[in-house]
């Protein structure tokens, strides 16, 4: 496949960049809608009647058979081989985790293991597990945010009987790129089930699953293809799947019900799919996978430009001397996503806060928080004690969020519509912060 003209590209699919002279770095909270996305959308609605899937009509299986073309073409982009997979449509990542927490059968037989990495979507399902007996053990990171243990030494140290370990392929805080398919593997051959949060992985490398075979993945559109904002999808084994048990039922998911308690669940996806299936959403997927196959290139050549905008913003970034970065410092096994934070002269950070403003004015749009819903990642690079979150945890249990002074990073990353002047400009207006951060408390750096 011919690498396309990423600036070619930009130029067609994202003119509104350039009319509102914006730039966008906040590709891993969301990609950007491609403009033949929203075109193509836009004629689907227009060029037929689509009813509710429920039905038994004309309407009803046109949105049938568009929601069931989805689901055949996204196990198709993962090589995910139908006779072994099924895949659930969600609302996203944090709905598909949902599910497996809710459906797993927790006990006292049961050990949970979760990466000090992961998003609070995978931390979430811990107090389920918990509830049931089951204990939670924590997979640690070492001084660039990588996976700290080996996955031999993770398993040989559990006391249950069965394991259920949750990693995310990538980062989204600092961008590392964790050995999954290594680890996928050895896990796996030690009885463990293991699950893997993509969302933030899949919006620069696909994943093929006759290859590595985790028993569930789960995924976020948005985040590969800005559109639809309403789905994701839970595709899992169907040997896991026939383990699951739900606590409860809702419309679409039953065979029978009668109003009582007493029901009989639809096998497979049809059993969680709750309610009537976002039926024009969904088929937006297809279309968003065709752009990226079609239009950027496939997502190798994705990966390959974002990589490239990485590695330079890596290194000017790195040439600021009171900007200091998360993670690796080099394209060393890491995605185009990248955490830092900017001191000032006497080491302390500099807040978000004075100078978001001044980014708006700019039209740079980036990420800044506390961890960027990933706690552990941002604990761990900020090197923040226990007992200072004990005295955040008593302070917010009183007070307002924005009352308390809460650890925070900033995070930049990239997509295809980026270019190298997104860079330049970015890069350009945080060494301006750090500089005004120096004269105002002094000139010695950190």
């Amino acid at each position: 496949m011919q690498q396309p003209n990423f600036s070619e590209l930009r130029r067609y699919e994202y003119p509104l960049l350039d009319e509102e002279d914006q730039t966008y770095v906040d590709n891993t909270g969301s990609a950007l809608i491609p403009a033949s996305l929203v075109e193509g959308y836009e004629e689907f609605l227009s060029s037929a009647l689509y009813g509710n899937p429920h039905s038994d009509s004309v309407a009803s299986q046109r949105s049938t058979d568009a929601v069931e073309k989805t689901r055949a073409d996204v196990l198709a982009y993962l090589n995910a081989d139908p006779a072994e997979y099924d895949l659930i449509f969600t609302p996203n990542a944090s709905g598909a985790l949902a599910i497996i927490a809710e459906s797993l059968v927790w006990d006292r037989d049961t050990s949970l293991v979760v990466s000090k990495d992961n998003h609070n979507s995978v931390h979430g399902m811990q107090p389920l597990a918990i509830s049931a007996g089951a204990t939670v053990d924590y997979w640690g990171l070492d001084s660039e945010l990588r996976l700290q243990e080996s996955p031999e030494d993770i398993v040989q140290r559990q006391t249950r009987r069965n394991i259920v370990c949750v990693l995310p392929p990538k980062s989204n805080f600092s961008g590392v790129f964790h050995p999954v398919a290594e680890y996928v593997h050895v896990l796996q051959e030690s009885g463990v089930t293991v699950i893997l949060d993509s969302a933030a992985d899949l919006a620069e490398r696909q994943p093929d699953l006759s290859k590595v075979k985790p028993d569930a993945l789960c995924i976020s559109f948005y985040k590969i293809f800005g559109f639809s904002t309403g789905v994701g999808a839970l595709v899992i084994k169907k040997t896991l799947l026939e383990k699951f048990r739900r606590k409860r039922y809702a419309g679409g998911t039953v065979r029978f019900a009668d109003g009582t308690a007493r029901h009989i669940l639809h096998s497979g996806h049809e059993g969680f799919e709750d309610g009537t299936p976002n039926f024009l959403g969904i088929p937006a997927v297809s279309a968003g996978l065709d752009f990226i196959e079609q239009k950027a290139g496939g997502m190798k050549a994705i990966g390959r430009h974002v990589n490239a905008l990485t590695a330079t913003a890596l290194e000017r970034l790195g040439d600021i001397e009171n900007v200091r970065i998360f993670g690796p410092q080099d394209m060393t096994a890491r995605g185009a996503t990248i955490a830092f934070a900017v001191y000032d002269a006497r080491g302390n950070p500099v807040p978000s806060r004075t100078f978001s403003e001044a980014a708006k004015k700019k039209g740079i749009s980036y990420r800044a928080g506390s961890c960027f819903c990933n706690p552990g990642a941002g604990i761990a690079a900020q090197d923040i004690t226990d007992t200072r979150l004990d005295e955040l945890y008593r302070e917010l249990l009183t007070k307002g969020r924005h009352e308390v002074d809460m650890p925070e990073a900033l995070r930049i990353s990239f997509g295809p519509h980026n270019t190298r002047a997104d860079i330049a400009k970015t890069v350009t207006f945080f060494r301006g912060v750090a500089r005004r951060a120096l004269r105002a408390t002094g000139s010695r750096s950190r």
